[in-house]
């Protein structure tokens, strides 16, 4: 049993002579152990029963022993239960499915694919996330409202990355909770940049019905791929 928690157990008292049996006395001993259920004097006519409920709180981690005495006008008395019962110190831990999240290259202006994490609650005790912060430009999640997680239990976390600018950006998320679990981002903003070369294009004198060339070099001075769909040309104005 966890310190701080209880546990309880029912223990049936009958008495099975013919005349009614005085119970006078519940005795418990032992750290953490309680008894309950009925108010002493009690008295049990023959054939009937009463419940007792035994608790279990312990304060302290290890094993605890104990006892329960029933004092009365029967032959047997006192009657004594034995008890005993562990006191199991509160773990709190936490794991994540990953400690850093890479976005790689994202087009600037356009979100990115989610990744998940799975939060999971690998301790012996509830654990309340209150929310996640997020930190870095481009960076968001969702999912992030507060949350407990009991032991065992996992939750996921969505992250996105959708850059402003061109570059390099890092952040990270961090667990709101006790144990302050931070996760890394990093991802990159890429943009295509077109040039031609030579600007402008001087043709100088042409004589009528000849013509003149020039070789023209389209280049992606940016940082991810271009796409030309059309070529146009003609007089300005035209």
């Amino acid at each position: 049993m966890l310190v701080a928690g209880s546990s309880s157990q029912l223990a049936v008292l009958t008495n099975t002579g013919n005349s009614t049996v005085n119970i006078s006395q519940v005795v418990v001993s032992g750290a953490g152990f309680t008894a309950g259920g009925f108010a002493v004097p009690l008295a049990l006519p023959a054939g009937q029963s009463a419940t007792l409920t035994v608790s279990f709180s312990p304060t302290i981690a290890g094993g605890v022993t104990g006892s329960v005495t029933i004092v009365s006008n029967a032959t047997n008395s006192p009657t004594t239960i034995a008890l005993s019962g562990t006191g199991t110190a509160q773990t709190f831990q936490r794991t994540s499915s990953a400690t850093s999240l890479t976005f790689g290259s994202v087009l600037v202006g356009t979100l990115s694919s989610s990744q998940t994490v799975a939060i999971t609650n690998s301790g012996n005790s509830s654990v309340t996330i209150s929310g996640f912060v997020v930190s870095g430009a481009g960076f968001t999640v969702s999912d992030c409202h507060a949350l407990m997680l009991v032991a065992g239990q996992s939750a996921s976390l969505s992250v996105a990355f959708s850059p402003a600018t061109v570059g390099s950006v890092t952040g990270r998320v961090s667990v709101v909770d006790k144990l302050a679990t931070k996760i890394s981002l990093t991802g990159t903003g890429v943009q295509p940049q077109i040039s031609v070369l030579p600007s402008p294009v001087a043709f100088g004198k042409v004589v009528v019905g000849t013509s003149n060339s020039q070789t023209l070099v389209v280049q992606n001075s940016g940082t991810a791929s271009l796409s030309v769909s059309q070529a146009n040309g003609g007089r300005p104005g035209i």
